[in-house]
């Protein structure tokens, strides 16, 4: 800081007012000193240092104004928010995140500022949650959610950011929950969801996300409890198969009256 002020004693008085008005004494010396350098088409070249309200904010290198090699991205404070490392090649840069505990957040590719690979997501306590396929900063492909124990939670696939394809769900032991299909962000066809010991619990069809024809409950033991029929998303029919569950229903209804 000594030397700032040394050199700022031999600056012009205007010039001298706008460097503290403006906070840039450390941006000066740092200029001098060899860094956040531009050329003389106003092009920033080698090693940068951005500094925002006494913080470093991120540093790293410039060549004819592009980032080469390793960045690193902090918080407020100087906690290590992020490092990415650009390739120099069609805009690819490889980037993980971090919390502010110093844990994995993230991890993926961009290509320019967008994200452009399979980006995979971790808790404070760095276990995997997500991994989310993405194409020019859409999900595109397979989006996969994880229970804490990293098993498949849920699979559902996307095109340019909008459900298209298979959905399925998992219990924690990998038994199938659901399954289903979006066709351009609409359930069309066959849903289907288990119980826990793998029999079907409910099955029926949907056509642009709303219920239509026939559907079928059972219990845990694949008896057909009660069968509805839809049409454009109104039920038109109700019908219990089981003569327990009709008389549960019936009590249940007595006692709201």
């Amino acid at each position: 800081m000594r030397c700032c002020f040394i050199l700022l004693g031999m600056l012009p008085a205007m010039m001298l007012q706008f460097l503290l008005a403006s906070g840039s004494c450390d941006a000066y010396a740092q200029s001098v000193q060899g860094i956040n350098q531009k050329d003389a088409r106003g092009r920033k070249q080698g090693f940068w240092k951005k500094i925002e309200q006494g913080s470093v904010k991120y540093e790293g290198n410039f060549v004819d104004d592009k980032p080469v090699g390793e960045f690193k991205y902090y918080y407020p404070g100087g906690v290590l928010k992020a490092k990415t490392y650009f390739t120099g090649t069609n805009d690819l840069s490889r980037t993980v995140t971090f919390h502010r505990n110093g844990k994995m957040m993230a991890r993926g590719n961009y290509r320019g500022n967008l994200k452009d690979s399979v980006w995979v997501y971790f808790n404070e306590e760095e276990q995997m949650v997500s991994a989310i396929a993405m194409k020019e900063g859409k999900r595109h492909g397979l989006s996969r959610t994880y229970y804490p124990g990293g098993q498949t939670d849920e699979d559902l696939y996307f095109a340019s950011d909008v459900k298209h394809g298979e959905w399925q769900q998992y219990f924690p032991d990998g038994t199938l929950k659901l399954k289903a299909r979006y066709v351009e962000g609409k359930l069309q066809g066959l849903m289907q969801t288990f119980h826990a010991n793998g029999k079907v619990m409910i099955s029926g069809t949907y056509k642009d996300s709303l219920k239509d024809g026939i559907w079928m409950y059972f219990d845990e033991n694949g008896f057909a409890q009660k069968k509805e029929t839809w049409a454009k998303g109104f039920r038109i029919n109700e019908v219990y198969l089981d003569k327990k569950l009709l008389e549960e229903v019936r009590r249940l209804d007595s006692i709201k009256q």
